[in-house]
Formats: C-alpha cells, sequence, structure tokens
C-alpha cells in the first residue's frame, strides 16, 4: 500500500462517526452512530500526530490591554438537553429558543449504538 492509500485509510477511520446501516437491524436506511467505536479510534489516535500546519505563518496579534468589569447582576444557565437549549435557572427562560429539525431528533434518538460489536 502507498503513502497516499495510507493517508487517506487515517483520515477516512479517524473522522468516520456514521456507518452504513446494518442489514440485520433494519434502520430503515438511515445511518448508525457507533459512539464506542469512535471512542476507541480517538483514543488509539491520541497522542499520534496526523495533522499538521503547512503554508503561511500568520502575522503576529496586537497585544490588547485586559478589561475588567464587575458583574453583580447576572443570570445562571444551565443546559437541559430535553429541549436543546440553555435554561435560566431562576425563570426557566430559553436562551436561543432553539428547535431541533425532525430529522435530527430523530436520528439522535434511535440511531445511536453505544455499544461495541
Amino acid at each position: 500500500m502507498n503513502l497516499e492509500s495510507c493517508l487517506v485509510e487515517v483520515l477516512k477511520y479517524s473522522s468516520k462517526i456514521f456507518t452504513e446501516p446494518d442489514k440485520d437491524k433494519k434502520r430503515n436506511g438511515s445511518a448508525l452512530i457507533c459512539l464506542a467505536a469512535y471512542d476507541n479510534i480517538i483514543c488509539a489516535m491520541r497522542q499520534h500526530r496526523i495533522f499538521d500546519r503547512f503554508g503561511f505563518d500568520l502575522p503576529k496579534a496586537k497585544k490588547r490591554e485586559n478589561q475588567m468589569k464587575l458583574i453583580r447582576n447576572y443570570k445562571e444557565w444551565r443546559y437541559h438537553a430535553e429541549s436543546s437549549d440553555w435554561l435560566e435557572l431562576n425563570s426557566e427562560l430559553s436562551l436561543t429558543g432553539y428547535e431541533p429539525p425532525l430529522g435530527l431528533s430523530l436520528l439522535l434518538e434511535h440511531n445511536i449504538d453505544l455499544q461495541l460489536h
């Protein structure tokens, strides 16, 4: 196998989150997200230099003075997975009003596999 083919394989598997549908599980043709397998790939590649910069150096940025401001009135927010949004703790005010598309909700609800095969 030549260097180019090896690089293609490394890039392919280092970024592979979705797999082809498992014909035995009958997932209606939708992709399967294998989180446990993806975690294994990421752990195996840990501390290996896969990507490197190339090209040019950016000019050095000018240093800015730090400006501090004491904030006395602030809101505390906590992420609420069921609503896919940040909610203010005291009022349940929604930060973004984001509503995930139905396709994304169905994918996340039915197509994540945490088990290794």
